[in-house]
């Protein structure tokens, strides 16, 4: 019995660990373009740990903005050229389990950007990690010539996975 308790941390302990190598970044810290309204390089970070707690969304229009926001998710500064792009970060918020991700689209509109995003929710009875997560995702899009307006779409639930009978 002794042995079982001490070993019930270790496991939650990696388990935490192997859970939070979730964040995504590019190796090259160039932007690239990428076909219409994306860019490619570090242009798109996410993660499942370092987020805010609530759910919303924020324009970043200077390297001032961009470097705070890297600080507060744990990530190191990065070069962006503000005057050819914009950066946008959205952050679905505290949850009680992992399987949740956010989901990022532009579309022009004129000279205007609308940037679409919303939460990607686990299905009913996905086996997730039994862990409080805080997703966010970091994008970069070229910079519009008229105004970004970013918006939050209604949550999605995933289709869950066919299992093989």
């Amino acid at each position: 019995m002794y042995k079982l308790k001490a070993f019930l941390p270790v496991r939650s302990i990696l388990a935490l660990a192997v859970s939070s190598i979730c964040l995504i970044a590019a190796a090259d810290p160039a932007v690239k373009e990428e076909g219409p309204g994306r860019v490619t390089g570090w242009s798109e970070w996410e993660a499942s740990f370092g987020g805010d707690l609530l759910t919303g969304s924020k324009l970043l229009v200077n390297e001032f903005q961009l470097s705070r926001v890297l600080e507060s998710v744990g990530r190191p500064a990065c070069p962006l050229d503000f005057n050819q792009y914009v950066a946008v970060i959205a952050f679905a918020g505290e949850k009680s389990t992992g399987g949740y991700s956010i989901e990022m689209n532009s579309t022009p509109l004129g000279d205007d950007l609308v940037i679409l995003w919303r939460v990607l929710c686990p299905p009913p009875g996905a086996m997730t990690t039994q862990v409080f997560t805080r997703p966010w995702h970091l994008a970069a899009f070229p910079r519009p010539k008229g105004m970004v307006r970013v918006i939050q779409m209604e949550d999605r639930v995933l289709p869950a996975k066919a299992t093989p009978q």
